[in-house]
């Protein structure tokens, strides 16, 4: 703006330059001014909305934090800022797992919310008239990884019997894997469900049991829950198992004897439980005998004195000589996987069943209990598999009315019997047939055939189907095969009679028989219309 060029030019107009302007102009005789110029400027500053203030939203989800802007002239740039414990961390497009922040969309969007997302948040955009922020946005993210935790911390639990060491998990988002960790002397190995000897372990049912305790489970053990978040795990819980079977040594692997000379074979037995019974065994060329205590030419193998003394060897007393200690927990040590089973008729089913055993087994049986009727189930019987020494879990091929009952599995050895403390409850899904029909009343004319529907469901499947029909008083049963019928078969249980007259009429129901029972459907009227035929006497 010069005495040259007057005009006045804004090059970056803002809203501060908006308002009234005059041009004035002075010379040696006054001052002049022209008429009023009114400036107005549009836009500005962007105009950054964010309806939501506050979101709370589950671990894992999606979560758009809204943001819209009007700005003129158009924004050159939008951002976010997240503040997090005094910690401002800006947010761009291109941000690993973001979407929005742009110009179209200035939106964020968080594809998999995290607990670390959790702060305040402000929206802001910049345009050629300045930057301006939205209001704060607070975001909540709840759930995270598992929470795990026991009530007891430490187990003691005598040798062969079950144990649950006990876990309790909250997640949010849901679980989706339970395993566990154990460290067994100075060995870790995880321990999943369905492994062998326990039971547990699982979504519903977190805590491990252990079916039956012996020394190799002593050790240190720990919980672990994961879902989508990660992976939490309990404390760590330390289990110690009382009692065992006894420790046997020999005094020397190698004795010589003269012939006629007394000779001791040293025998030292180590229990924590009162021993019962002391045997030696000889082995010459694989033949075994069995030497017991007052043996002819023998002193010792007692539970004082475990060690064998031969008062006067002779040549025939060559052999390999093995010592034997048995303790109180020398009776087979029973369990089985504790469960109540409700089975569908006719499916197969195995009860399992696990023992320890020393000296080794010699019979195993299963008993079953049904109103205080005790049955005996061994191997060989019809339908049964398994129930041997070598596999005492009993499997039974097809599962009727007769299975239903409480299991226990029995062991049996030199020493005595050992019964499973749990048991298998057997429960069963079936009953009588159900018979439905259609319809409750028919009406057929003189001549025709007439279809009476009747379905059938059932479990156990039904092995016969007949029809029963009721005409004043008198009960008529109708099979399959009889004349001028078609149908009453397990296939076809509906009933067709082909020609229908004056004695068709009737009420009729439809019947169907299983391994459970008889039962039968509702009562059908079947009604028949007829032509009478009237002739008049010439």
């Amino acid at each position: 703006m010069t005495v040259d060029e007057p005009s006045l030019t804004i090059t970056y107009a803002t809203e501060s330059d908006a308002g009234l302007y005059a041009c004035f102009a002075i010379n040696e005789i006054g001052k002049g001014r022209s008429d009023t110029a009114v400036v107005t400027v549009k836009g500005g500053v962007p105009s950054v909305i964010t309806d939501v203030r506050n979101y709370t939203v589950l671990y894992g989800q999606t979560v758009i934090l809204a943001c819209s802007i009007d700005a003129y002239p158009p924004i050159i740039d939008v951002h976010w800022k997240r503040n997090l414990s005094d910690i401002v961390t800006v947010i761009s497009s291109g941000s690993v797992g973001l979407r929005g922040i742009n110009q179209t969309h200035p939106s964020l969007i968080l594809d998999i919310a995290t607990s670390p997302d959790s702060g305040t948040y402000v929206c802001i955009a910049t345009n050629n008239a300045g930057t301006r922020q939205s209001e704060e946005i607070t975001l909540v993210v709840y759930g995270g990884i598992p929470t795990v935790s026991s009530n007891q911390t430490s187990y003691s639990i005598r040798y062969g019997y079950s144990v649950i060491l006990h876990c309790e998990i909250s997640a949010e988002p849901h679980l989706t894997n339970v395993y566990w960790e154990r460290l067994v002397e100075n060995k870790k190995s995880i321990v999943y469900s369905g492994e062998s000897g326990t039971s547990g372990v699982t979504l519903n049912n977190p805590s491990l049991i252990i079916n039956f305790a012996t020394l190799r489970d002593e050790g240190y053990y720990n919980c672990f829950g994961r879902n989508v978040a990660g992976t939490g795990n309990g404390p760590q819980i330390h289990l110690t198992v009382t009692g065992d079977q006894p420790t046997v040594t020999v005094g020397s692997s190698l004795y010589v004897s003269v012939a006629g000379s007394e000779i001791t074979l040293e025998c030292i037995v180590s229990s924590n439980h009162e021993t019962i019974l002391v045997y030696w065994e000889k082995n010459i060329n694989g033949a075994m005998t069995t030497i017991n205590a007052n043996a002819l030419g023998t002193n010792g193998i007692s539970t004082a004195a475990p060690s064998l003394t031969f008062k006067s060897t002779d040549i025939s007393d060559s052999g390999i000589f093995t010592c034997f200690a048995v303790n109180e927990l020398g009776k087979p040590i029973v369990a089985v996987d504790p469960f109540n089973e409700t089975v569908e008729y006719g499916r197969r089913i195995t009860l399992s069943c696990h023992v320890i055993a020393s000296p080794k087994l010699t019979h195993v049986y299963w008993q079953k209990s049904t109103n205080d009727t005790i049955t005996s189930i061994s191997n060989g019987l019809p339908g049964v598999l398994g129930v041997t020494v070598d596999h005492p879990s009993l499997t039974i091929e097809y599962v009727t009315r007769e299975d239903i009952g409480i299991y226990t599995c029995i062991a049996k050895n030199a020493l005595g019997i050992g019964r499973s403390n749990e048991t298998v409850n057997i429960n069963l899904i079936a009953g009588i047939p159900t018979v439905i029909v259609d319809k409750l009343n028919y009406t057929a004319h003189d001549g025709n055939s007439v279809q009476l529907m009747c379905t059938v469901r059932s479990n156990p499947q039904h092995n016969n189907v007949f029809w029963e029909k009721k005409n004043n008083d008198t009960t008529t049963t109708i099979l399959s095969g009889m004349i001028s019928i078609r149908g009453v078969t397990v296939e076809n249980p509906s009933l067709t009679i082909d020609y229908v007259n004056m004695g068709t009429a009737g009420e009729y129901r439809c019947f169907a028989t299983n391994e459970i029972g008889t039962s039968g459907s509702q009562a059908i009227d079947l009604v028949g219309k007829f032509y009478v035929i009237l002739f008049n006497r010439l």
